[in-house]
């Protein structure tokens, strides 16, 4: 591929790591997690960083007299307090802060307006400042450098924005009474929104543009979605993308899609991707949101607990110059364990290797030619971990569960297809919830088929309001019942008792009633469920696939769902916007030879599949993202 993610954001963290010389470094959670897939914390301290510690107000610099602090949200909030705290408790002579966010970002935050291109930064100058001031030496020097650290390349055509990994578009219902709309409308200005959603529009936004301007590409923006619409607006009038636009060296299509408007595909139990499998039952890697936590204690002398790793460290599936992640997207598991037994085999001089190898003989292999034997673990460890993770997940009871939901959501499909409404299928959702620890299940799962079950209805079947409220209450007795077994963040629940529990799950499934209509504006993909009459099972056509399937139709279809914001800052785009009234015709995503497609709130390795083979059949070279 021409266009390089991975060399636009190692470029960026060569520019950091010739900042951190000689300097204690400061770093936050985020930024920890993108320096991880960028040779982690031995690559600072390779580079001269006397030590790394995390970007908090506990800290302290010690006798050190420079800093560097590389920090991910803006500097406004808990941000500023610990920097001025960590400023001030030390002796800093020299400080160094390095952003993901560009100086219009920190405009906003600080003062709630949107800048202009003159007083961008003027927010910035203004926070060099304070940093002199509270390093309290008149001969101390502050710097300030905004560098995109904030990507994570997955593959060379797959990345990441952990920045962005609580990031989720709103609904419109969500901005009633707080917007100067008393009816929302179709174009929205960013400045009429609540700031907190502003800042997180505009950090997104640059941060997408910054990309951009690494890879050297001009950009034709297409969007589907509310909060996707609001980002394209953005990006299309700000002006440094103008200015990139005109000295850009390639055209790229840039397609901006809101996850709200289909939450099927990511909810569905059928995980057909390992990768896929592997993100919904193993941990998180500590602090990350892509990365997962591996179990690599069997093949240590010390033994962890499940979910435990107090005695040994958690290995990852990201080890350089692995490939692990490009197996685990495009491979079918039979061949994933047949590459991975292959690997360890060479590693340890074995020739004869079978066609076909089961979870148990992979394991076996490990076993009888790694287990403590630590030299050897170093010399392949990548794949080692890789091998660990995958028996982990194939041997987990989780998966049985995984595929009882898939069973249970396949019945409701049926149900409201035989009845043509959703009543059996409500009650349903009731008995899962009654019986949810004879089948297995706890409230997380349960939460999760019923996301499922009222994205995919969407307009297209009414709900009953009396059996709703029936399965309101259940779901509210059983999260009290298993407050503690739950597998969602405590910070979620530890505030619910049982005089609130009702209100709580009131608010559930009045987002679950907003996520049901994210698809009523929506006029050729208001439907992702297929009805052929009460004979056949309701089936699930993803927004994602009907959509890139139209793409790269080669008969051009109208697709009136996805709009088209042409660069205002170009002179030569001046009549697109008056292309209706010249009958010029509209451009298509498929025009430019590259095409990027970010998906805001979340995507899953099948997605990912799907998307690259659609449009490398066609010759197209794609870059897909998401938060």
């Amino acid at each position: 591929m021409v266009l390089s993610i991975s060399h636009a954001s190692e470029v960026c963290w060569m520019e950091v790591c010739k900042k951190v010389k000689g300097a204690i470094v400061f770093i936050d959670d985020y930024s920890g997690e993108c320096l991880h897939w960028h040779g982690g914390l031995l690559r600072l301290l390779e580079s001269g960083a006397t030590t790394v510690k995390q970007f908090s107000s506990f800290e302290s610099g010690e006798d050190n007299k420079k800093a560097v602090f590389i920090v991910s949200s803006p500097l406004v909030g808990p941000a500023r307090i610990i920097l001025r705290d960590l400023i001030s408790n030390s002796k800093f002579l020299h400080c160094v802060l390095i952003t993901s966010c560009s100086p219009a970002v920190l405009t906003v935050a600080t003062t709630g307006n949107v800048p202009e291109s003159s007083n961008e930064m003027s927010a910035l100058q203004k926070l060099e400042f304070d940093m002199l001031r509270w390093m309290k030496n008149q001969e101390a020097a502050a710097e300030i450098f905004h560098f995109p650290v904030s990507v994570v390349p997955v593959t060379d055509y797959f990345f990441a924005t952990p920045p962005f990994s609580n990031f989720f578009p709103c609904f419109t219902e969500d901005l009633q009474g707080k917007t100067v709309y008393s009816q929302m409308p179709r174009n929205v200005d960013l400045e009429a929104l609540p700031l907190e959603l502003q800042i997180g529009v505009m950090h997104l936004m640059t941060t997408i543009n910054s990309l951009l301007s690494h890879i050297s590409v001009q950009e034709e923006i297409f969007c589907i979605g509310f909060f996707s619409s609001l980002i394209g607006s953005q990006l299309q009038k700000y002006c440094s993308s103008a200015l990139r636009a005109k000295m850009a060296v390639n055209k790229m299509s840039l397609l901006l899609i809101d996850r709200s408007l289909d939450l099927c595909g990511i909810m569905y139990g059928a995980k057909d991707i390992l990768l896929d499998k592997m993100k919904s039952v193993l941990p998180a890697f500590p602090g990350h949101s892509v990365d997962v936590a591996i179990d690599i204690s069997p093949v240590c002398y010390a033994k962890n607990e499940p979910n435990d790793f107090t005695f040994i460290a958690p290995g990852c599936l990201h080890e350089p110059p692995s490939n692990i992640f490009e197996l685990l997207i495009n491979k079918n598991v039979k061949n994933i364990l047949l590459e991975l037994y292959t690997r360890l085999a060479k590693a340890s001089n074995i020739n004869k290797i079978p066609q076909s190898v089961t979870v148990d003989e992979l394991e076996s292999l490990i076993l009888k030619n790694f287990k403590k034997k630590y030299e050897r673990i170093q010399a392949c460890s990548d794949t080692i971990q890789a091998c660990l993770g995958v028996i982990e997940t194939l041997k987990s009871p989780k998966i049985s569960s995984l595929e009882m939901a898939e069973c249970s959501q396949k019945l409701l499909l049926q149900s409201v297809a035989a009845e043509g409404n959703t009543d059996e299928a409500l009650k349903q959702l009731q008995n899962l919830v009654l019986d949810r620890k004879k089948r297995g299940f706890n409230i997380e799962i349960i939460l999760t088929i019923i996301t499922f079950f009222y994205s995919l209805i969407g307009q297209k079947f009414p709900i009953n309001p009396q059996l709703e409220k029936d399965l309101e209450k259940v779901i509210a007795d059983a999260l009290l019942e298993d407050k503690e077994d739950l597998g969602m963040p405590k910070t979620l629940l530890e505030n619910v008792t049982e005089s609130n529990s009702k209100e709580f799950c009131k608010h559930i499934f009045t987002k679950l009633q907003y996520l049901k209509n994210a698809r009523m504006h929506l006029t050729k993909y208001s439907d992702v469920a297929s009805y052929e009459g009460p004979h056949q099972p309701l089936e699930y056509n993803g927004l994602i696939t009907q959509l890139i399937c139209d793409i790269v139709d080669v008969t051009k279809p109208e697709i009136p769902d996805l709009r088209y914001k042409a660069n205002y800052g170009l002179k030569d785009n001046f009549a697109s916007r008056f292309s209706k009234i010249l009958n010029v015709s509209k451009p298509h995503v498929m025009d430019n030879e590259f095409i990027m497609v970010y998906i805001v709130g979340g995507i899953t390795a099948k997605e990912v599949k799907f998307i690259k083979d659609c449009f490398k059949a066609y010759g197209k070279d794609v870059i897909i993202g998401s938060t």
